[in-house]
């Protein structure tokens, strides 16, 4: 049988079996498997050229699979290096005297002979296959490499196709992952609208981060507003000691201090303490030209090292944390791959971490909110009771009707402005021929000017009753309320006490407006005026006391100064010498006309109304008038 028959029957066993494997490494397996049965050799690597430019064994037979792992060749280096380099076979029968590789004869050739061949499609370099260490203990020779030139071509193709299955498998692994990651993204979403405990959000971040890059652990980690410490919220597969370690190390540097203070993706390939250069977190410094580039260190070249990702979280150019993934050394290390992806979800992961503390923040607000609101509806609640009570009590302190006076014609009115204020009038008949009357008005308004109204009438009466003149009246309720009343309490008053057998009236003020006095027949009012300061500031007070004679048939109106301060849209203000003009057209009016005719000019005219009006009138008649 030719060596070209023997080489088509392998090359058909070889098609057959590819067609049988299972993946890419089977087939490739298979390929060793059937040179080593043909060329009866103990040893055979298949070694494929990356893009790199660098060779790695793919399926070996004779070859421990840790060394194998290992093997990672430049272009140009080593027999394999430079027959990939030439494109050209080498068959040695004697390294000892061969001038190029002579020096690289190693224990693991017990034969001084070797063949390595070139793999080239389209003239194109793919790989290298070398034998050696035939069973025979016999060398290489033309015969052999006349049965693997054939061949050669073949397994190439048979390897660049094995590669694009291959790839068509990690290309449907990684859409199947990315897929997968789009699921978690979609599900992640929905979980922050959902969410009612952002810690269980967290955890179910971190558990689906981890499960998918394979992981063993992992955890998420989170800047401390406070006190800026990044803080684990979630974690997956660590115990407590480690969580207590790394909440120690916040005192210190770690590495995902180091990826959140720099913004850099990390891949770890070992541990650090395997690497001196990086045993030094202060070493990173080096790095800082170009920290737009994602950083790999390689402590360890095994190919089951441990590894971890450590990826910066961040919103709008501010980093809020840190994501870590671990593999324990088990298996296969983290790859770039595995740092984009994780880099790429972290995009997402960073707006489902900010969306739900936002989501949870709006929560807290609105809870206090309406713990807010409640609060305000028990103090509004509180306040419509306190206004209940002020108008109950404002209501008792007016008269209940007005007093049948002797020779004395009386009309008052009292007109709220919305809110309780501290406007009271009274009549209080004294001994004899004598009769107060009294108006004033409580600074402010509420339950707290009613009390102080209550307050000011009790002390009137009492010191009216005591039959002496407005001045020493006054002065004596000055002197009470000052004790009585806070820095920011006081009040106006006008009292005013007739003589109906002299027709005398004896007046003062403290602050008040002035009354006015419409004489019979007279065109325009007279002000009452007299000097005095408001009750209840100033403890020696003097008030000014005046006297004015009367006649029958003369008026007098007391009002509050509500009435001048009224927003007429006409009359800009309805002032002290605007009302005297009006009062000219009153002049024969009677006091409930006058009244009347007041009322009806400020509700009908006035747009906004600041404060309670009181108005109070008399007239003067005949002795046997009532």
């Amino acid at each position: 049988m030719t060596s070209k028959t023997i080489a088509l029957e392998a090359i058909n066993k070889i098609i057959q079996d590819m067609n049988l494997a299972s993946n890419y490494r089977a087939c490739l397996d298979s390929v060793v498997a059937k040179i080593c049965r043909l060329f009866h050799v103990k040893r055979c690597s298949l070694m494929v050229l990356g893009k790199t430019k660098r060779l790695t064994i793919h399926a070996s037979r004779g070859i421990e699979p840790r060394i194998a792992k290992q093997v990672d060749i430049k272009l140009g280096e080593g027999i394999s290096g430079k027959v990939a380099k030439t494109g050209r076979p080498v068959l040695v029968r004697d390294i000892e005297k061969h001038q190029v590789f002579k020096k690289k004869q190693e224990n693991r050739y017990f034969t001084k002979s070797f063949l390595s061949a070139p793999l080239k499609i389209d003239n194109r370099v793919v790989g290298v296959i070398n034998l050696n260490n035939k069973t025979d203990h016999s060398s290489f020779n033309g015969e052999d490499l006349k049965l693997l030139k054939p061949l050669i071509s073949h397994i190439a193709v048979i390897v660049k196709n094995a590669l694009l299955i291959n790839e068509l498998d990690a290309s449907n692994l990684a859409l199947k992952k990315r897929m997968s990651m789009l699921n978690t993204l979609f599900q992640l979403s929905q979980e922050v609208i959902r969410a009612a405990d952002i810690k269980n959000l967290f955890q179910e971040i971190i558990a689906n981060s981890v499960k998918l890059l394979d992981g063993d652990s992992g955890s998420l980690m989170l800047y401390n507003e406070t006190n800026r410490h990044l803080e684990i919220k979630a974690s997956v597969g660590l115990d407590r000691n480690k969580i207590q370690y790394a909440a120690l190390q916040n005192k210190r540097k770690s590495l995902a201090h180091w990826v959140a203070q720099h913004g850099r993706p990390l891949l770890l390939i070992g541990s650090l303490k395997q690497h001196p250069r990086f045993a030094d977190l202060d070493c990173f410094d080096h790095f800082k030209s170009i920290l737009s580039v994602p950083l790999t260190i390689r402590a360890q070249q095994s190919t089951e090292a441990p590894s971890s990702l450590s990826v910066p979280l961040s919103r709008n150019k501010k980093t809020i944390g840190v994501i870590n993934i671990n593999r324990m050394g088990k298996q296969v290390p983290f790859s770039q791959k595995d740092l984009q992806f994780l880099t790429v979800l972290s995009f997402q992961i960073a707006m489902a971490v900010e969306n739900a503390e936002l989501l949870m923040r709006e929560k807290r607000y609105l809870h206090e909110l309406k713990e807010t609101q409640a609060k305000l509806e028990n103090a509004m609640a509180d306040i419509n009771e306190e206004l209940k009570m002020a108008r109950h009590i404002q209501h008792n302190m007016l008269p209940r009707k007005l007093p049948d006076l002797e020779g004395i014609r009386v009309a008052a009115k009292y007109i709220p402005s919305g809110a309780i204020g501290g406007d009271l009038y009274d009549i209080i008949p004294i001994s004899g021929d004598k009769i107060a009357f009294l108006i004033f008005d409580v600074a402010g308004h509420g339950l707290a000017a009613a009390l102080v109204t209550a307050m000011a009438k009790i002390s009137f009466i009492k010191n009216i009753r005591q039959d002496d003149g407005p001045k020493a009246i006054l002065e004596r309720v000055n002197e009470e309320l000052h004790v009585q009343l806070d820095e920011e309490s006081y009040l106006t008053a006008f009292l005013c006490i007739l003589d109906r057998h002299s027709k005398i009236l004896t007046y003062c003020k403290a602050g008040h407006p002035p009354a006015l006095l419409i004489r019979s027949g007279a065109p325009t009012p007279e002000k009452l005026l007299a000097q005095g300061s408001f009750v209840g500031i100033f403890p020696d007070e003097v008030y000014e006391e005046k006297t004015v004679q009367l006649s029958v048939g003369d008026k007098v109106l007391l009002y509050t100064d509500g009435l001048i301060e009224c927003h007429n849209p006409d009359l800009a203000h309805f002032d002290p010498d605007i009302l005297s003009r009006k009062m000219a057209d009153l002049v024969h009016a009677s006091p409930e006309e006058i009244i009347i005719a007041l009322t009806a000019q400020v509700t009908s005219t006035t747009e906004t109304r600041p404060d309670d009006i009181t108005l109070m009138a008399f007239e003067l008649l005949d002795n046997l008038s009532n």
